[in-house]
């Protein structure tokens, strides 16, 4: 892409940017909302968003309009990171602009891109603008001085040793995704937030657990933030209330990465050990999430595969049950929660029953893969069952009931002080090692 074209691109988008952090200023939450919205174009509902290191085609039919953030990567890491690659862009934004089933944002500034020539028609025909991750509007208004003092004090304990690791990751992230100006800053930056949130929004005693890890054990502790950030903290300040897609390749990659820096610390930590192991500082509170459904179910492989199945899906009404799933979450309302887990359920089991009577077209069913579905917010330590551990509890996973002694309910009861929005999670895991085929 050409450089001016990216460099008044990039222009644009801190005029917009700097819009939007004006009506923040002024406390205009709801104008802020709706200004990003318009930013980003028309969303239907349901709307999701993409997770990384997982092939898109098997996340688009279960949304109105999933939105796909985009990091600047080079090709082959670009499909390896997104779910897809090079060449399937033109038919994808084609297929994005037919149906709306598919919205970019940009993950770094427009100027990171250059270079990356096969991402022009998504520039030149989308018009992506910059991601926003949204804080909850209480905070700003109410503890905006108690919120900077945490990214403070993030700052000052990751001096000692977090941002030397953080340089680390950095260079082996560098070597098999493809370089990235100031990498590391960013994502530093990001767990700097995540830290400053969970001191915010009432988990203190979480938050000095993990700062205690932020000086003596690193590699713990970016695990940490990282989860809390994917399962927690970005679905409850998602500006579009989008559900948030995760896969169980991510949490796998966060354990090897710290696995292959091979650097030890000075308290003793080794970082071949591993970032979800089940070493005793490592726990995963369960109010993050609730386990409520475990389905094994086909998958598209291609964007053509993807058609048929959202055709598929349209025409049992799953979207629309899924939305009813979303709405009865956050309105916390648990009969009808358990009612519309059940009905995704079985729309599901009707959809690929009838699959078999179907003519397929090439690639469009082939392995299988387990979604199951997670809950965010106060509501997560609801009375909704059957419940399976945490939201990472049933893909075997280490999850703890409690941080230095801090109980589910107490977070949670902190939590809905804030009258924090409830939210769902879908987690997803490939089953190619069953051999599932139809």
């Amino acid at each position: 892409m050409d450089k001016n074209f990216l460099t008044n691109y990039a222009a644009k988008q801190l005029e917009e940017d700097t819009k939007y952090a004006e009506l923040l200023e002024e406390s205009k939450f709801e104008a802020a909302r709706e200004f990003a919205k318009a930013r980003i174009g028309r969303l239907d509902e349901p709307v999701g968003r993409s997770a990384q290191f997982l092939s898109l085609w098997p996340q688009v039919p279960f949304f109105g309009t999933i939105i796909v953030p985009l990091t600047p990567f080079t090709e082959p890491h670009f499909k390896q990171f997104h779910g897809f690659g090079a060449s399937e862009i033109d038919d994808l934004v084609d297929f994005a602009r037919e149906t709306n089933r598919v919205a970019f944002v940009l993950n770094d500034d427009a100027e990171e891109f250059a270079g990356l020539d096969f991402l022009d028609p998504i520039f030149t025909e989308m018009k992506p603008t910059m991601d926003i991750a949204s804080p909850p509007p209480p905070i700003l208004a109410e503890r905006r001085r108690e919120y900077m003092s945490y990214v403070n004090e993030f700052d000052t304990l990751a001096r000692i040793n977090l941002y030397k690791y953080m340089d680390k990751i950095t260079q082996l992230t560098s070597l098999s995704l493809g370089p990235s100006a100031d990498r590391s800053i960013s994502w530093a930056t990001h767990l700097m937030h995540t830290y400053a949130y969970l001191g915010t929004m009432g988990y203190k005693d979480m938050k000095e657990a993990i700062a205690d890890c932020i000086v003596e054990s690193p590699y713990t502790a970016h695990g940490i933030l990282l989860s809390l950030d994917h399962l927690l903290i970005s679905p409850m300040t998602d500006p579009y209330g989008a559900i948030h897609n995760i896969s169980t390749e991510q949490i796998q990659r966060w354990k090897s990465v710290a696995g292959r820096a091979g650097v030890r610390q000075g308290s003793g930590d080794n970082l071949n050990g591993s970032i979800l192991n089940q070493g005793k500082d490592v726990h995963f509170p369960s109010d993050i999430g609730k386990f409520l459904m475990r389905k094994v179910h086909n998958y598209p492989e291609t964007l053509d595969g993807c058609r048929f199945v959202c055709g598929l899906y349209d025409q049992c009404d799953l979207r629309k049950i899924v939305n009813s799933l979303q709405h009865s979450i956050s309105e916390k309302d648990y009969s009808d929660i358990a009612s519309n887990a059940s009905k995704l359920s079985e729309a599901l089991d009707k959809v690929w029953a009838d699959s078999s009577q179907v003519e397929r077209r090439k690639n469009a069913i082939r392995a299988g893969m387990t979604i199951g579905l997670g809950l965010v917010g106060a509501i997560a330590s609801g009375p909704i069952g059957p419940v399976v551990g945490g939201v990472l509890g049933g893909f075997g996973f280490q999850v703890a009931e409690q941080i230095l002694q801090v109980k589910t309910d107490s977070i949670s009861d902190k939590l809905s002080k804030w009258t924090t929005p409830n939210y769902l999670v879908n987690v997803y895991e490939f089953k190619r090692e069953h051999g599932i085929r139809s």
